[in-house]
């Protein structure tokens, strides 16, 4: 049995189904099992991001979902989504950073290996609940 590298488990394929492609908001979800995982991207001033998702649910959060947990064994199958919608919507923006909210040291891990192996290049710092990966290309 071969064991897949990260970068072969994030690139399998997702059917994304997007809501919107702006300049300023993207928002995008997929169906994971008969959840709706919802990815939305939000742009601030000086092309600073902010990447969310979470699945859809009558909970109140931002935008109506549900970021407390997206796990439930499909990290895999979410973080490939995440990482299509970031390439096919965020990348070509070429942002000056990202951020998202990592509220645990379980996301903090997930998260900076996602980022180590779509943007290597990247500076990923992390600050309280805050991880914000600076695009080291782009000047603000």
């Amino acid at each position: 049995m071969k064991t897949q590298t990260i970068f072969e488990v994030l690139k399998q394929s997702v059917n994304l189904t997007w809501v919107s492609k702006g300049e300023e908001y993207g928002e995008c979800y997929l169906m994971v099992g008969d959840k709706k995982l919802v990815i939305i991207f939000y742009g601030e001033e000086n092309n600073i991001w902010e990447v969310m998702f979470g699945f859809k649910s009558m909970e109140a959060g931002r935008f109506g979902i549900n970021y407390d947990v997206t796990g439930e064994g499909n990290q895999y199958l979410i973080f490939s989504g995440v990482r299509k919608a970031m390439e096919e919507f965020l990348l070509p923006k070429n942002p000056s950073n990202i951020m998202l909210d990592a509220d645990s040291d379980s996301r903090k891990k997930l998260y900076t290996r996602l980022f180590r192996t779509l943007l290597p290049s990247w500076i990923i710092q992390i600050r309280g609940n805050i991880m914000r990966v600076k695009n080291p290309s782009v000047e603000i």
